[in-house]
């Protein structure tokens, strides 16, 4: 008989497949916030260009929020952990992907990794302290 990995009644492949799930979620969330907010920009004609990276920051942050709850849900126990480690992994993804166009990683990177972080766990906590719908 196989013995699974426990720690706390949970495996580590529904730990694992939580968060790389609400990370999925968090990042096609914040895609799809990108580009309504991309649509308005275009729609809109003049904005300044200050303001477009404070909208893809808050982009980044609902969707790791979004991920982060996700996996709260998926996984319900330790929302905070797994929620920050969801919103890490997106930032990671962002990273690679702005490191795959030419872009460097600065000071202001760190306050990125620190939002999304704080994001995802304050999902995963909402995420795990969510109510089920009892049936009756």
């Amino acid at each position: 008989m196989k013995r699974e990995n426990t720690r706390n009644g949970q495996s580590w492949g529904k730990t694992v497949r939580a968060v790389l799930t609400g990370t999925g979620v968090g990042a096609a969330a914040a895609v799809l916030l990108l580009m309504v907010t991309a649509a308005v920009i275009v729609k809109s004609g003049k904005v300044p260009v200050s303001a477009v990276i404070p909208a893809a920051v808050t982009a980044a942050a609902a969707g790791a929020f979004i991920g982060g709850y996700i996996t709260g849900r998926l996984h319900r126990s330790k929302g905070m952990a797994l929620g920050a480690a969801c919103g890490v992994v997106l930032f990671l993804l962002m990273l690679a992907a702005g490191a795959s166009f030419g872009g460097t990683a600065g000071l202001s990177s760190l306050w990125r990794l620190l939002l999304t972080a704080a994001s995802g766990a304050v999902g995963g906590v909402l995420g795990v302290n969510r109510r089920r719908k009892r049936r009756r």
